[in-house]
C-alpha cells in the first residue's frame, strides 16, 4: 500500500513537471487567460448592445400605456395595454407589501446597484457543479429585467443577460420607480398578475388595504406562484407566510412581539377578482388579427403605444349576437365526453364589406373560429361555384336538370342525394332550394368544371389544384374557408352583383399625436355578376328561406335569402354524420354567417342531424335579435317558387320567345363579364 502511494506521488510530481515545461514552452496559461478575457469582451459588447437597442427606458411608459378601442359611433368598447394587470402607482401600495417583498426578495434592495454578487457566484457554481442554473437569488431589478425582456429559462446566458438589463434599469429609472414596476408585472397566480389584481383576488380589497399577514401571503407567492397561493394550499401559503414573518422581523420591520401576533392569525381568502369579459372581446381579437396581418403589427406594437383604434362594430349586432350564442339552449348536446359543440357567428355590410360583428366561439376562447378557422363550407358553396355560372351560360331559375345516380370520370366519383332520393329530373329552383347533390354535380359538370371554378375565384376564394374537381358543387375543398370569406362572397348577392374589394375590422387608427396610421373609410367594391343575375340569384335563394332547407331559420317578420350547408365526417365503423353545419343569410342591409362544430370531429364527436334540426334554430335567433337594428330594408324580388307559380297561371311562363331572349342575353352578360376581366388582366400586366 506504501509503495502504491509513493508511485502515485512520483506520478503526480511527473505530471506537474510536464505541464510546467508545456506552460514554459507554449505560455498555456497567458494563452487562456487572453482567450477568457476576449471571451468576457465579446459577450460584454454584445450584451451592452442588446440593451442599447431595447428601449429599457419606455418601459414605466409601456406598462403604462393604454390603447383603446372605439365602435363605429366612437363608443369605446375596449382597452389592450402591455401590463397584463391593473397597474397601480407606488403610494397606492401598502407599504407593508413593499417591505414583505424587500425582506424576502432583496434586502440590499437600496444599496446595490442592480445585482449582486453573491447571487451571481452561487449561480456560477451551480452551472459548473450541476450544469444547470437552480439557484434563484436575483435581486428584484433582475427579475423585473426578466419579467419584461427576457424568457423564464433557468440558464447562465440569460442570467448574464439580466445583469445587463438590469445595470441598464437602475441608469434609467429611480429604486421607488423600480419597485413599482416589478409589482405590477409578477405573476401570482391563478392567472393573476400585479399587486392590486393579486390582493382582489386573494384577500378581495384593494392593495392599499392590505395588512402586514396579507401582504407577508403575498410577498410569499413570488417564490412559487402555483404553490404558495392560498387558494390551491392553504397550508403551503400560511407556512411560506410565516417564513416571510420572521424575514420582516429579522430586517427590523416588524418587533418579535408582532411576529407571533401575526403568525398566529388566520388566513382568510375572499375573491373579489373580477376577469372582465365584454361582449365585444371576440371582435377586439378580430381587430388585433387585422392590424398584424395587413400593418405587421404585434400585440407589442399596438399596447405600447397609445393609440385610438375605430373599428366597424356596431354595438347592438355584435351584444345581440354574442348573448345569442351563450344561450345553450340553441345548440345540440353535449358529446359523450360532455365536449361542447362550438359555434361561430360573423355579420357584414354586403355594401362595403364592414364587419359589424364578430363571434369567436360559445365562451372564451384564444381560437377565434370566425376569422382564424377553415373548414369546409357544404352546399353554401353551390351558389357561387354552380348556379351562379349555370344562370352566366344561359340557364333559368326553371330550367330542368338531372336529378339521379351516376358516376363521373375516370375515378367515378358519384354524388348522393342526402335522402338517397331522386326524382329523375328536377326544376333548378327546387334543386336548390333542396339542397340536392346529384343536380349540382351534374349542372356543373354540363356547363364545365373551368366555369364553376372561375365563378368561385370571382367570389374571392382560393381554391388550390386539388379542389378543382366535381366535389367542388358540393363544397369539397381540402383547405376549407373561413366564415370571413364566404361573407365577403354573399356579399355580391345583396347588393346587386358588387363584391367588396377588402373586408375590414378597422375603420382607421389614430396615433397619440393625432396622426391618422391607417385609414380604411373609403371601401370599394367591384362588378362579379350583373345585377340581373344578382336578382335572379336573391329569388332563388329566397325560396330557400321559404320552401327549402331554411324554413326553420327564416326569422318571424322578415324576408330573408341565403343557403345552408353540411359536411360529413366518416366515422370508423363506415358510417357518417354531420360534421359542420353552416347557415348563411342576408338581407339587402346584412349578411349574417353562423357555423357549429367539433374542433376535431371523430367517433365521438360529430353533429346529429341536417341543418334543418340542428344549427337552423341558432341562426333564426340571431336574425332575429338583429335585424331589428338594421335598415329593414325590403327584396324587391319574389321568392322563384312564387315566379314559376305565377308564370304558370299567366300562361307566359313556357314561352320560347321570352325563355330564347332571357337565355341570350344570360350568355352575353357571362360572355361580356369573361371579356372584361381577360380586358382587366392584360391591363393590369402593362400598366407601370
Amino acid at each position: 500500500m506504501e509503495s502504491y502511494a509513493i508511485r502515485l506521488l512520483d506520478l503526480t510530481k511527473s505530471g506537474l513537471s510536464h505541464l510546467k515545461k508545456v506552460n514554459h514552452r507554449f505560455q498555456l496559461v497567458r494563452w487562456l487567460i487572453l482567450a477568457g478575457l476576449t471571451l468576457t469582451l465579446m459577450i460584454s459588447f454584445y450584451c451592452t448592445a442588446l440593451v442599447k437597442l431595447t428601449p429599457v427606458g419606455q418601459l414605466g411608459d409601456s406598462l403604462r400605456s393604454v390603447t383603446t378601442i372605439f365602435d363605429q359611433n366612437s363608443n369605446k368598447i375596449g382597452e389592450i395595454s402591455y401590463n397584463r394587470g391593473d397597474y397601480t402607482k407606488i403610494d397606492k401600495i401598502s407599504p407593508y407589501l413593499k417591505d414583505a417583498v424587500i425582506s424576502t426578495e432583496d434586502k440590499d434592495f437600496y444599496n446595490h446597484s442592480g445585482f449582486s454578487l453573491t447571487s451571481m457566484a452561487r449561480a456560477s457554481l451551480s452551472l459548473v457543479t450541476k450544469g444547470m442554473v437552480t439557484q434563484g437569488g436575483s435581486t428584484v431589478t433582475q427579475q423585473l429585467a426578466k419579467n419584461s425582456f427576457l424568457t423564464q429559462d433557468q440558464t447562465f446566458w440569460r442570467k448574464i443577460k439580466e445583469f445587463f438589463y438590469a445595470v441598464q434599469l437602475e441608469k434609467d429609472y429611480s429604486k421607488d420607480q423600480i419597485l413599482e414596476m416589478y409589482l405590477n408585472t409578477a405573476y401570482f397566480g391563478n392567472g393573476v398578475y400585479g399587486a392590486q389584481d393579486a390582493s382582489l383576488k386573494y384577500f378581495g380589497k384593494n392593495a392599499s388595504d392590505l395588512t402586514v399577514a396579507e401582504a407577508a401571503t403575498i410577498a410569499g407567492m413570488l417564490k412559487g406562484p402555483n404553490y404558495y397561493n392560498p387558494m390551491d394550499s392553504k397550508e403551503n401559503a400560511v407556512s411560506r407566510r410565516n417564513l416571510v414573518l420572521e424575514l420582516m422581523q429579522k430586517n427590523n420591520v416588524i418587533s418579535k412581539d408582532q411576529l407571533q401576533t401575526f403568525k398566529n392569525q388566520a388566513m382568510i381568502v375572499t375573491d373579489r377578482y373580477q376577469v372582465y369579459q365584454s361582449a365585444f372581446s371576440d371582435y377586439n381579437q378580430a381587430v388585433l388579427q387585422e392590424l398584424k396581418t395587413q400593418n405587421n403589427w404585434d400585440y407589442n406594437d399596438i399596447a405600447t403605444r397609445n393609440l385610438s383604434i375605430y373599428t366597424y362594430l356596431d354595438y347592438n349586432v355584435q351584444s345581440n349576437m354574442k348573448k345569442t350564442y351563450k344561450n345553450d339552449s340553441l345548440f345540440p348536446d353535449n358529446a359523450s365526453d360532455n365536449q361542447k359543440v362550438e359555434g361561430a357567428g360573423l355579420a357584414m355590410d354586403p355594401k362595403t364589406g364592414a364587419v359589424l360583428g364578430v363571434v369567436g366561439s360559445r365562451g372564451k376562447s384564444d381560437f377565434n373560429r370566425a376569422i382564424q378557422m377553415q373548414r369546409q363550407p357544404g352546399s353554401t358553396m353551390k351558389p357561387l361555384a354552380v348556379y351562379t355560372p349555370a344562370l352566366q351560360n344561359g340557364y333559368q331559375i326553371d330550367s330542368k336538370l338531372q336529378d339521379s345516380l351516376q358516376a363521373y370520370g375516370s375515378d367515378k366519383y358519384t354524388p348522393k342525394n342526402v335522402d338517397n332520393q331522386y326524382e329523375g329530373e328536377v326544376p333548378l329552383y327546387q334543386a336548390l332550394a333542396q339542397s340536392k347533390n346529384a343536380p349540382a354535380v351534374w349542372l356543373l359538370n354540363q356547363i364545365g368544371l373551368n366555369q364553376g371554378i372561375q365563378s368561385v375565384k370571382n367570389f374571392g376564394i382560393s381554391l388550390s389544384n386539388a379542389d378543382q374537381n366535381l366535389a367542388l358543387a358540393l363544397g369539397g375543398l381540402q383547405t376549407g374557408v373561413s366564415l370571413l370569406d364566404m361573407a365577403k362572397a354573399y356579399c355580391a348577392f345583396a347588393n346587386e352583383g358588387q363584391l367588396p374589394n377588402q373586408v375590414h375590422t378597422v375603420k382607421k387608427v389614430v396615433g397619440n399625436d393625432d396622426k391618422v396610421l391607417v385609414d380604411n373609410t373609403n371601401l370599394n367594391t367591384h362588378q362579379i355578376m350583373t345585377p340581373e343575375i344578382s336578382k335572379q340569384m336573391t329569388s332563388l335563394l329566397l325560396n330557400v328561406f321559404d320552401n327549402g332547407t331554411g324554413k326553420f331559420a327564416k326569422p318571424y317578420g322578415y324576408r330573408m335569402a341565403g343557403k345552408t350547408g353540411t359536411t360529413e365526417v366518416k366515422l370508423s365503423d363506415g358510417t357518417t354524420r354531420a360534421n359542420d353545419q353552416w347557415i348563411i343569410g342576408y338581407t339587402p342591409d346584412i349578411v349574417l354567417v353562423s357555423w357549429i362544430g367539433f374542433d376535431n370531429p371523430d367517433d365521438t364527436h360529430y353533429l346529429g342531424g341536417t341543418s334543418e334540426t340542428q344549427i337552423s334554430y341558432l341562426f333564426k335567433q340571431v336574425a332575429q335579435s338583429v335585424l331589428p337594428y338594421t335598415n329593414k330594408t325590403t327584396f324587391s324580388e319574389k321568392n322563384a317558387q312564387q315566379l314559376v307559380s305565377e308564370r304558370n297561371v299567366q300562361g307566359n311562363s313556357t314561352s320560347w320567345v321570352d325563355d330564347l331572349t332571357k337565355s341570350v342575353q344570360n350568355v352575353f352578360d357571362g360572355v361580356g363579364q369573361t371579356i372584361g376581366q381577360w380586358y382587366n388582366g392584360i391591363r393590369d400586366k402593362v400598366s407601370p
